[in-house]
């Protein structure tokens, strides 16, 4: 038997997951931030992906540090296969001008992952007249020597250097390169290194309608194993509304185009994003929807004019 291979995963809306994106954007709001996900990846393929993730974090200005936690669940084919995640961050902000800062993240994260062999369909439970899988009941004669449940501990790291439009960022997933293997063999299924990189800019445009519009062009890259992933575009917006577009590849073919569209009002910032597969062989439709919620509570006027006068954390709007 082959050790097998997966991938840690990777939202279309990264920046509304953000702790997902990068342990180094853990706190860069003085007040906490939750940031709900859902994505629903190959939905018209029976037993695709569905993620959720729910995280709160929040900056704590008297140690110069963030602090969040977050947890994940991936479900694959109908449940059959689930992958819980318990993870925590920490991050350090490191002033450069006034103008400039950094943070350095770690996470450590406890996973588990959980199999269900009651709904997998092995090779000898299908009919060989009809190629479909027998009467309700039909045994298999497979060696199920594996583990329902496995828990292993991951531990990842990031970098970020930003100004109050630039931002620039990379992140190590795995570092430890865990086994994650359920079967109970002599090669282990050791996870790979997940790397990333991500970089963008803010365009504050002419504002004469007073809705402060905006555009921001920004890159993704990431890879893990014999994985490659590259995202680029821009999201825009002006008032309460804004849009996005972006074109993946995955280096070998042309991946997907990817739509955004969401509302940011107040302490509310929601957003739906829709990939639309352009790449894959054959009749396959891989297409992709997720939606994100973040809330992120509003400083009173006095503290918010005291951060504006210290000019810490004064990101880029998009993170």
């Amino acid at each position: 038997m082959k050790p097998c291979f997966s991938q840690d995963v990777v939202y279309t809306q990264s920046y509304a997951s953000h702790l997902n994106l990068n342990p180094a954007l853990t706190g860069l709001s003085y007040t906490p931030t939750i940031a709900l996900n859902y994505r629903d990846q190959w939905n018209g393929f029976q037993g695709g992906y569905k993620s959720y993730s729910v995280s709160v974090d929040k900056h704590f200005d008297q140690f110069n540090s963030g602090l969040g936690i977050q947890i994940a669940n991936d479900r694959t084919l109908q449940g059959a296969v689930n992958h819980f995640q318990l993870s925590a961050l920490y991050s350090y902000y490191v002033p450069i001008t006034a103008d400039w800062g950094s943070t350095i993240g770690l996470q450590a994260t406890l996973n588990q992952k959980s199999i269900d062999y009651s709904q997998l369909i092995f090779g000898d439970q299908i009919s060989e007249l009809t190629g479909l899988p027998g009467s309700m009941g039909v045994a298999t004669n497979e060696m199920l020597n594996f583990q329902n449940n496995q828990y292993y501990f991951g531990l990842s790291g990031g970098f970020l250097l930003f100004s109050n439009t630039f931002y620039l960022g990379t992140s190590f997933k795995n570092i430890n390169r865990p086994n994650i293997s359920v079967a109970q063999i002599d090669e282990e299924s050791v996870l790979p290194i997940y790397f990333s990189v991500h970089a963008g800019n803010t365009f504050n445009l002419n504002d004469v309608s007073g809705l402060s519009p905006y555009v921001t062009p920004n890159i993704f890259y990431a890879n893990q194993g014999n994985y490659h992933q590259i995202m680029a575009g821009a999201q825009a917006g002006a008032g309460f509304l804004f849009t996005g577009l972006w074109a993946r590849h995955n280096i070998t073919n042309f991946d997907a185009l990817i739509f955004l569209l969401g509302v940011e009002k107040g302490v509310f910032k929601a957003g739906y994003s829709y990939d639309l597969s352009v790449g894959q062989p054959g009749s396959f439709t891989g297409n992709t929807h997720e939606i994100s919620l973040v809330i992120t509570p509003l400083e009173n006027s006095t503290d918010s004019k005291q951060r504006n006068i210290k000019r810490g954390l004064m990101c880029p709007r998009i993170l």
